[in-house]
C-alpha cells in the first residue's frame, strides 16, 4: 500500500512539474521510468583540433554523453553548430601533486591561449592544440589540506593567481608563470575565484564574507563590496568573476543572477534579460564588451528519473537540468538563442572572436 501511495504521489509531481513548466513557457520535463539516475543523452558531435580563427566563437565544457566527462566544445555563434575541441590525451594527466581535481578552462587575451586545468593538469593551451605544462612553485606545508586551486592566468600570459589552502585558512597569491616565490596579496579567512583585469594591475575575486573584493598587484585592497541581496539557493555567493574587456566593469553571479558592477565600487545591477529574464548556468562578454553570451535554461527543462529511494533520502527525484547558448547585449536586451539542442553541465565559456 505504501509503495502505491509513493507512485500515485511521483505521477502527481511529475504532473505538477509539467504544469509549471508550460506555464513558465519552457520545455516540459522529460521523465524516465528506471529507478536509476537520469543520463546525460547521446550526442554525436563533430570534433576539430584547431579552433576556428574567426568572429563568433565561443569555447566552453559541457557533457556529450553519460559516460565520459564534459569535454571542451566549440560553439559558432553564426550558425548554432557544436564541435568537439579534440584535445590531445596526454594533456590531461596529472602533473602536480598539490592540484585539486578542478574542471576549469580560462581564456587569456592578450596571450591568446588557455589555461586549462583538469584532473590534477595545470597547461597552457593555444588554439592550435599545441600547449606547454606549467610548473608552478609548490608550496611548502605540511598540513594534508594544503593545496593551490582556482588558477587564473594574467592576461598578457605571465603571471598566475591561485587560492592557496593551508590547512587552516585559505588566501590569495600569485607567482610567474613558470615558478617563482609566491607573492601572498590576500591572507585569512577564505578567498575564490580570483579574475585579472584587462591590464594586470588588479585582481577581483570573492571574499570570506561572500562579497566581491578587488586587491592590486601591490597587495592594496581597493574594494570588499557586500551584494545586499536575499540568497535563494543554498550557500550562494559571488561567483564567475569577469572583468568587461575595457576594465571599466566587472560582471559576476549570484544566485543564479548576472550583475554588473563599475569598476571602482559603484552602480551594482542586476541585468534583467529581455524578452525573457534567465537565470545564467555561466557566460562570457564578448571581445568588445557590447554582449553577452549566456548558457541558460529558459527554453529547456530537465531530465528526472522516478527514483523513490533518492526521493525518500532527499525529498525531491533526480534531475539534470538542460541549458542553451544565448547572445544579448550588454544591457540583457535581445536576447536571442544560438544552439539548437539542450545541452548538460556547462563550464567556463569564453568568447574568443
Amino acid at each position: 500500500m505504501r509503495l502505491k501511495n509513493l507512485l500515485f504521489f511521483a505521477v502527481v509531481c511529475v504532473a505538477c512539474s509539467l504544469q509549471a513548466a508550460q506555464a513558465a513557457g519552457k520545455k516540459s520535463d522529460e521523465w524516465d521510468l528506471s529507478h536509476g539516475h537520469p543520463q546525460v543523452p547521446t550526442q554525436h558531435l563533430p570534433s576539430l583540433k584547431q579552433i576556428p580563427i574567426r568572429a563568433g566563437i565561443v569555447v566552453g565544457y559541457r557533457k556529450i554523453d553519460n559516460a565520459h566527462p564534459p569535454v571542451p566544445v566549440i560553439f559558432d555563434l553564426s550558425n548554432g553548430q557544436q564541435s568537439v575541441w579534440e584535445l590531445p590525451p596526454e594533456l590531461f594527466n596529472p602533473t602536480h601533486q598539490c592540484i585539486h581535481d578542478t574542471l576549469a578552462m580560462q581564456w587569456a587575451p592578450g596571450a591568446k591561449q588557455f589555461l586549462l586545468t583538469h584532473g590534477g593538469a595545470l597547461d597552457l593551451v593555444h588554439s592550435d592544440g599545441t600547449y606547454s605544462i606549467v610548473a608552478l612553485k609548490q608550496p611548502l606545508t605540511t598540513e594534508a589540506n594544503g593545496c593551490m586551486y582556482d588558477y587564473a592566468l594574467s592576461p598578457d600570459g605571465t603571471l598566475i593567481a591561485y587560492t592557496l589552502n593551508d590547512g587552516h585558512s585559505t588566501g590569495l597569491y600569485y607567482q610567474q608563470l613558470h615558478g617563482s616565490d609566491q607573492v601572498k596579496l590576500v591572507d585569512g579567512g577564505y578567498t575564490f575565484h580570483p579574475a585579472w583585469s584587462p591590464d594586470g594591475k588588479k585582481i577581483a575575486f570573492t571574499t570570506k564574507s561572500d562579497g566581491l573584493g578587488i586587491v592590486s598587484i601591490t597587495g592594496q585592497q581597493l574594494a570588499d563590496i557586500q551584494p545586499p541581496f536575499k540568497r535563494e539557493y543554498p550557500r550562494a555567493l559571488v561567483d564567475h568573476i569577469k572583468w568587461s574587456p575595457d576594465g571599466s566593469r566587472i560582471a559576476f553571479l549570484f544566485d543564479r543572477k548576472l550583475y554588473v558592477i563599475n569598476a571602482d565600487g559603484t552602480g551594482m545591477k542586476p541585468i534583467v534579460f529581455k524578452p525573457t529574464d534567465a537565470e545564467v548556468e555561466n557566460y562570457s562578454w564578448s571581445p568588445d564588451g557590447n554582449q553577452f553570451v549566456i548558457a541558460s535554461n529558459v527554453e529547456d527543462g530537465k531530465r528526472c528519473s522516478m527514483n523513490l529511494g533518492y526521493y525518500l533520502e532527499v525529498g525531491g527525484f533526480p534531475c539534470i537540468q538542460g541549458y542553451d547558448l544565448y547572445t544579448s547585449n550588454s544591457d540583457g536586451s535581445n536576447l536571442e538563442r544560438i544552439t539548437k539542442e539542450p545541452f548538460y553541465f556547462s563550464y567556463d565559456l569564453s568568447w574568443l572572436l
